[in-house]
């Protein structure tokens, strides 16, 4: 195959060095060469494969969760003999999760500086302040993936030169307001992520002049409104996760200026029905597609403004304490395609507004909602496109289970702690021909 321009062989644990032989030949034509979770090739049979084989063509190279992979078989691959850019066409790299990879052996990819590297993941790797000050000449990266890396704010400062980043991902490093401070160069900053991180007010402030961010992450952060109040200031923001971490009211009302809003993410954020009730204002701007509201503060009181959004296309109420008055809102919604209510308020008559009314929605979590009877089930048979349906926890019987084998478009069911006999389990699978997963343990 001296034409083969991609070979991907993820997640085969099996697959040992006989890869060698596989890419045999190939070595010249390929472009894509992705081998992540190959857990049985060794080190050895890694270094041969750009010494013996030749991947100067290489653009795309995954070796992600590769137990093989060491200071030796990533220098083979990065360098010639002679100690030149083994990969001199490579764009994008992708090695996360490689734990036998020396801070001292990810300093070498600095060798790339010489390929046109746009794209670099090294999450959960051993990665260090020290070593990616040697990858700072890596300027022409458009996406940093350093999630779960030990690098400080002096770390991220190494980077401040990366001015052409439109992905910076810092989830779980040991960075702070400091860090953010490094970012004020890269105006091309598109995704921010800075999770579970001890970034605060301070830093958030310093995102003012990233006026194209379209998505910011800041789950778990130690955030106030006096920081939040940044966000206006980023006119493009599309997407903002603030989950775990506490949004007061004064917040919301910043967040409801967020004219390119598609996707918020609330849940266990504190958020209250006061809060909840001011993100209707979002309507006007026919925007946003998916809203996370799970938080218990969350009533069927903000229910008639939720259901204002009629752009919806994904609500999450998971521990909302939603019941059937709420439920008769949020049939409104015409277009949600992904609704999730477990707060164990709704019943048979809360379903039953269900069918008919939402004929897009395509997932549909009911689980820990005992109000829910086989009476439902022909309710949710008139979900014309329902593929997922999770009903564990529910009353739902030998009856119910029988009324499920109308809705043949599912392909998922869990019924975790509902009585479903063997025999029953066999039936659905029977008439149920698209079904992959079904979950059926107490």
């Amino acid at each position: 195959m001296p034409n083969l321009h991609l070979l991907k062989m993820d997640a085969l644990p099996k697959l040992g060095d006989a890869v060698v032989g596989v890419v045999q030949g190939l070595g010249s034509s390929l472009r894509w060469l992705s081998l992540a979770g190959a857990d049985g090739v060794r080190s050895r049979a890694l270094s041969t494969l750009s010494t013996r084989l030749g991947l100067g063509a290489l653009e795309h190279l995954c070796l992600a969760r590769c137990e093989g992979l060491d200071d030796e078989a990533l220098g083979a691959l990065l360098r010639t003999p002679a100690g030149q850019c083994a990969l001199p066409a490579l764009r994008c790299l992708r090695m996360g999760w490689c734990y036998n990879v020396s801070a001292r052996g990810l300093a070498a990819l600095a060798t790339l500086r010489h390929a046109p590297l746009t794209e670099l993941d090294v999450s959960y790797t051993k990665l260090d302040d020290a070593a990616l000050e040697r990858l700072a000449p890596l300027t022409r990266l458009r996406v940093l993936v350093l999630r779960g890396c030990a690098i400080s704010d002096i770390g991220v400062g190494h980077c401040s030169g990366m001015v052409r980043l439109r992905r910076l991902d810092l989830r779980s490093c040991d960075v702070g307001n400091n860090a953010l401070r490094a970012l004020a160069n890269m105006v091309q900053l598109r995704e921010l992520d800075v999770a579970h991180t001890e970034v605060g007010d301070a830093g958030l402030l310093q995102l003012a002049p990233l006026v194209q961010m379209r998505a910011l992450t800041l789950d778990s952060c130690r955030v106030t409104n006096a920081g939040l109040q940044v966000l206006p200031r980023l006119p493009c923001l599309a997407s903002l996760d603030l989950s775990d971490s506490e949004v007061p009211q004064l917040c919301v009302v910043g967040i409801v200026r967020l004219r390119q809003l598609t996707h918020l993410n609330l849940f266990c954020s504190g958020v209250n029905d006061a809060s909840a009730a001011l993100l209707g204002r979002l309507a006007k701007f026919g925007k946003l597609r998916s809203l996370n509201l799970d938080s218990r503060g969350v009533t069927d009181a903000a229910m008639p403004a939720v259901a204002t959004i009629g752009s919806l296309t994904h609500l999450d109420l998971f521990g909302a304490r939603i019941t059937d008055v709420g439920l008769k809102h949020i049939a409104k919604l015409r277009r949600l395609r992904h609704l999730e209510l477990c707060g164990g308020g709704i019943s048979d008559a809360g379903v039953a507004r269900l069918g008919g009314a939402l004929s897009s929605l395509r997932t549909l979590n009911l689980s820990q909602n005992l109000g829910i009877t086989d009476r439902a089930i022909p309710a949710l048979a008139e979900l014309p496109v329902l593929e997922s349906l999770n009903l564990s926890h529910t009353q739902i019987g030998a009856a119910g289970l029988a009324c499920l084998r109308r809705i043949p478009s599912l392909t998922s069911l869990a019924l975790h702690g509902c009585e479903a006999a063997p025999p029953q389990a066999a039936l659905l699978r029977a008439a149920l021909p698209r079904l992959v997963s079904l979950g059926l343990e107490p």
